[in-house]
């Protein structure tokens, strides 16, 4: 059993269970393109390169063949699971079901590590190559520096820019920032009166687009894991240089991310007789992701405490 669950009894603490703030779903996955079913260690996502036009300059010419290029990005699939006991006595004891409990625990975990996923396969290495072995890195012209100060309009316009001019479509853009970026944004000088209603509007809930992005809030990988634990919470959300106090923010173009999925969400209940008939709660994913184009990834790195 979690060694947790005698907090909860009924002779000294309150029947419901509160769980300890926590992102409780993925926040990303619904916007990147998905490939489901995968089998095996590894997946592929095909990539259609740009074509022209013939210019034909006789009559009757030989039909063109114009060799339409073909590429490919590798996803790497990576297993992880969860899994928690509830002693039968523990039961009869606790007056909140800690099987329904733990579900929400777990699921709230699977969502954290989907976009962790998500978020490691913008900032990290893709592999590409027919057997997927070339490392491609996010170039640096899809990087904007700190320059020691935090989320700026400038920025934002930047990053956009940056996708403009690749000729990304504007539908399906979408920007990840913690809670500090939104704050900046208010307090930029560059803010016309128009930025600045939208931007508020964008914190009080009323929109959530702005500059065709749409804003989705993950905070950072601050902190350490609690003793004791698995993993933490700064093993989750928006990387995090603690040296340098800077996070990086994301812009992408969903279908710019591929995130392949063999397994998700496989939870299963039962009674495990090896340990005196408790009841076990499991669940296991089987996910990977890649960039399967760098320039619909902009990463956008923030100073939190600017000189």
């Amino acid at each position: 059993m979690s060694n947790e669950i005698t907090t909860a009894m009924v002779e000294q603490f309150r029947a419901n269970v509160i769980h300890l703030a926590q992102q409780k779903t993925s926040r990303l996955w619904s916007f990147v393109q998905l490939k489901d079913n995968v089998k095996g260690k590894s997946e592929y996502f095909e990539r259609i390169g740009k074509s022209k036009m013939r210019r034909r300059t006789t009559r009757h010419p030989d039909s063109p063949q114009m060799d339409t290029p073909h590429s490919r990005r590798k996803v790497s699939m990576v297993t992880t699971d969860w899994g928690d006991f509830v002693d039968t006595a523990d039961m009869h004891r606790v007056l909140i079901d800690p099987v329904s409990a733990y579900t929400m625990s777990a699921s709230g975990a699977v969502g954290r590590e989907k976009d962790k996923t998500i978020i490691d396969a913008c900032v990290g290495n893709s592999y590409g190559g027919a057997a997927g072995t070339d490392t491609i890195a996010l170039p640096a012209a899809q990087k904007i520096a700190a320059d020691n100060i935090g989320m700026t309009i400038t920025k934002l316009k930047k990053a956009k820019k940056t996708m403009d001019e690749a000729e990304i479509d504007e539908e399906g853009r979408v920007i990840v920032v913690s809670s500090q970026q939104i704050s900046e944004l208010l307090d930029d000088s560059k803010f016309t009166s128009i930025d600045y209603n939208s931007v508020k509007a964008l914190v009080e809930g009323k929109i959530d687009t702005y500059l065709g992005f749409k804003f989705t809030r993950i905070e950072p990988r601050k902190g350490a894991p609690t003793a004791g634990a698995a993993s933490g919470d700064n093993e989750h959300g928006l990387p995090y240089n603690a040296t340098t106090d800077v996070t990086s923010c994301l812009a992408f173009w969903g279908a710019a991310l591929g995130l392949a999925i063999g397994m998700m969400d496989n939870f299963k209940f039962t009674e495990r007789a090896d340990k005196s008939f408790a009841k076990y709660l499991y669940c296991e994913m089987d996910i990977g992701a890649t960039r399967t184009q760098e320039e619909g990834v902009v990463q956008i790195d923030c100073d939190n405490s600017p000189a």
